[in-house]
């Protein structure tokens, strides 16, 4: 099936190319490089893989009061828990205003009372931030790197300061630089044992899991598996991604 580019632009901070192939809407930035996609005829959850494991947060923290996600894209993320935690409050920060209208245009991103956008740099953000967050999600990629003013000490200090007691940081890493990633979450006062990762099968993403709360067994987070998933209202084996979950101590030497 031919693929159609409905959308091409150049912003201050992304190249974006939006295309569709049959059902699958696909956002790229830049050109080679897929941020967000969605299969219209399911548009509740990510069609990337990477995207959709980021709802195993849900086994670490079941029921978050509130999530903030770093990095919109086609805001195929935070609308996956918008719809899967009822009662859950979202931020969602975004730099780039131009994602913003395209994730709304042809990505079904919506805002509502619990599901709020701020454009503003991710940095400066949780700097001014004084609100607390079960989950902190980071998927804030431009092109393929990370922006150095989210891989520094004093923005790591201000994750830690919003993160709630048992709350979980959640990152999209490139699996080249996961090495480097993981030093600087221990360098910056995550407990090597707390980390666990799930490297996506079809692409070069790692989803990591950083907790600062109370040591979790993988029997545990099985156990949790199980009762997160009683909760879904749509088929999807959570288990599957539960039983791929390995700790950073059982893959890395973080020394």
């Amino acid at each position: 099936m031919k693929k159609k580019v409905l959308y091409r632009t150049k912003t201050a901070f992304n190249d974006i190319c939006v295309t569709k192939e049959g059902n699958i809407l696909t956002l790229y930035s830049p050109s080679s490089l897929k941020q967000t996609a969605i299969n219209e005829s399911n548009p509740l959850l990510p069609h990337l893989e990477y995207a959709l494991n980021t709802i195993l947060g849900l086994i670490f923290y079941p029921d978050p009061g509130s999530i903030l996600v770093m990095g919109l894209g086609g805001g195929s993320i935070p609308m996956m828990f918008h719809n899967i935690c009822k009662q859950t409050h979202i931020d969602v920060v975004e730099i780039d205003p131009e994602i913003v209208e395209i994730a709304k245009k042809y990505f079904h991103f919506t805002t509502s009372p619990r599901l709020q956008l701020y454009i503003d740099d991710a940095s400066l953000f949780v700097k001014k931030s004084n609100k607390r967050y079960d989950l902190i999600i980071m998927d804030a990629y431009i092109g393929n790197k990370l922006p150095n003013s989210l891989t520094t000490t004093e923005f790591f200090n201000e994750i830690k300061r919003l993160l709630s007691l048992d709350g979980i940081f959640i990152a999209n890493v490139m699996r080249k630089s996961q090495r480097k990633f993981l030093r600087l979450l221990k360098k910056n006062g995550f407990e090597s044992k707390e980390i666990w990762l799930l490297p996506c099968i079809r692409s070069r993403n790692i989803v990591v899991f950083a907790s600062r709360g109370a040591y979790i067994s993988k029997k545990e987070l099985l156990f949790q598996t199980d009762r997160v998933q009683r909760d879904f209202s749509f088929d999807f084996q959570l288990i599957n991604l539960t039983r791929r979950l390995k700790r950073s101590l059982d893959i890395f030497s973080l020394t």
